[in-house]
């Protein structure tokens, strides 16, 4: 088997693999406020695992994780643009979160 073909083998289940763990992060939190259990820490390791999980698959699809930054700031733009209560101030926080300099 050419090493090309090995790579994009590969590549498809390192993707395939982490649909599949990003989908048990978001089903884990959901199940967790459905039963509702207000642990900060479970909430907290949920969302977690959820946003790392985001990041490396935009990196096993192409993306960078400066563009993902962008585009989500973009779309926060939006919501705040949309917005007329409570998450405009949540919104505008995530996006000074977003913009603020990295060390």
């Amino acid at each position: 088997m050419p090493p090309s073909d090995y790579d994009i083998t590969g590549s498809i289940k390192a993707i395939e693999a982490l649909k599949l763990e990003l989908l048990q992060s978001v089903v884990s939190l959901l199940s967790s406020m459905a039963n509702q259990r207000h642990r900060h820490e479970e909430h907290l390791a949920c969302l977690s695992d959820t946003l790392v999980r985001t990041y490396v698959l935009a990196a096993k699809l192409g993306v960078k994780f400066s563009e993902l930054d962008e585009k989500a700031a973009d779309d926060i733009r939006v919501h705040i643009a949309k917005q007329d209560d409570t998450l405009a101030s949540d919104y505008s926080a995530l996006l000074r979160h977003i913009r603020r300099p990295q060390s």
